[in-house]
């Protein structure tokens, strides 16, 4: 096995990357081209291939740069704290850090041929991603939502991270003939939230429509995804209208647009992406000027379910936060761990919250905090 490193995610090519296993939307050609494609501030990508006889035996993509919004995933006493954590790092305002994964996942997995040893490849990976991030002048190291269920966590704190909970992801099996079957296997509870909502986006008069070739009803439903990032508790990363034209081109994974109306007026939006392992509803815009604008969403979620459905799609992912109506459709949380290490210092004796930390984002305790979800 050897490394190589790609400043395009063109040299690898879709045909390379659809065998690979984990997370097939999240590190699929389409996406991953459409961010490298619309680039903001001074955010680089560099391509860490591992080859095997000439094959593609694994990658991940590294992002480098001073305008990565990573804390939003830290708790807020850590992101309150986060300044005085810099100055003690020496690099200010302008630290550099290099993420391993994707900036939009909430599958976090280093995709690897199902053919190829994990072991093997994250042993040969690992020092190559901490030389890559060096070389590109980056502070601070981290690898980005990896699932509970990768296989090779052991080796990242041999390596000298320090694991932490992220934000847990949801995500549910679907396993029905039909949208009807689905509704039925909810609870007594999520069945009558699903026919009251129903009944009254009839009454409201909205509707949905859904569009593949998207690219040109961007710039009028681009406001609604920026209304959801402005008022969202957690700030990820705002992804610019570029982005989502490129994804409208998209035919690994494929993308659609939800849209839905009120009397020719668009109150919400959201992008849908597939393949045939996975479903991904993947950004949500919402008009909170509408008087509805809850309404709005579950409509949207449980249109994106049907959807999904409707294709024969095995798997749901509906991503981080908001986590009681993604639970009331059926969702299951999943711990997800941020990996970290900086390189100007010791990144254990830097974090003394590391406990409150790791506990805060385990996916038992945000459900104990949620309770019941209200119908």
């Amino acid at each position: 096995m050897q490394v190589t490193v790609h400043d395009t995610i063109d040299d690898l090519g879709p045909a390379a990357i659809e065998p690979l296993e984990g997370s097939p939307l999240d590190f699929s050609y389409g996406v991953l081209r459409a961010l490298e494609r619309s680039l903001w501030g001074d955010l680089s990508v560099r391509y860490l291939a591992v080859n095997d006889g000439g094959a593609l035996a694994a990658f991940t993509p590294l992002f480098v740069g001073t305008n990565l919004n990573f804390n939003a995933l830290l708790p807020r006493l850590v992101q309150s704290g986060y300044a005085a954590l810099l100055d003690s790092m020496g690099v200010g305002a302008g630290y550099s850090v290099a993420v391993a994964g994707c900036p939009l996942s909430d599958r976090g997995w280093i995709p690897t041929h199902p053919e190829a040893d994990p072991h093997a490849v994250v042993k040969i990976l690992l020092p190559e991603i901490e030389a890559v991030a060096r070389a590109c002048g980056a502070d601070f190291l981290m690898l980005k939502d990896i699932h509970e269920k990768f296989p090779e966590t052991g080796q990242f704190l041999k390596a000298g991270f320090v694991q932490t909970y992220s934000l847990p992801g949801v995500s549910l099996a679907t396993p029905y003939g039909s949208f009807d079957e689905y509704i039925e296997h909810r609870t007594k509870n999520g069945r009558k939230h699903f026919r009251k909502n129903s009944r009254k986006a009839v009454e409201r008069g909205l509707s949905v429509s859904f569009h593949e070739d998207f690219a040109e009803l961007v710039p009028a439903v681009y406001p609604l995804f920026r209304q959801t990032f402005l008022k969202a508790k957690y700030h990820f990363e705002e992804l610019s209208p570029y982005f989502y034209r490129e994804c409208a081109a998209s035919r690994s994974p494929r993308t659609e647009l939800l849209v839905c109306e009120k009397e020719g007026r668009r109150v919400g939006s959201v992008m849908l992406v597939w393949n045939s392992r996975e479903f991904a509803i993947k950004r949500v815009g919402v008009d909170y000027a509408h008087e509805e604008s809850g309404l709005v969403y579950n409509v949207m979620m449980y249109e994106g379910m049907r959807r999904a459905i409707e294709r024969g799609v095995p798997q749901v992912s509906l991503g981080q936060s908001t986590y009681v109506p993604k639970t009331r459709l059926g969702g299951v949380m999943q711990n997800l761990h941020l990996y970290l290490k900086g390189f100007k210092l010791s990144l254990h004796a830097s974090f003394p919250v590391q406990r409150l930390w790791l506990r805060r984002y385990r996916s038992d305790r945000v459900l104990q905090t949620l309770g019941e979800p209200a119908e």
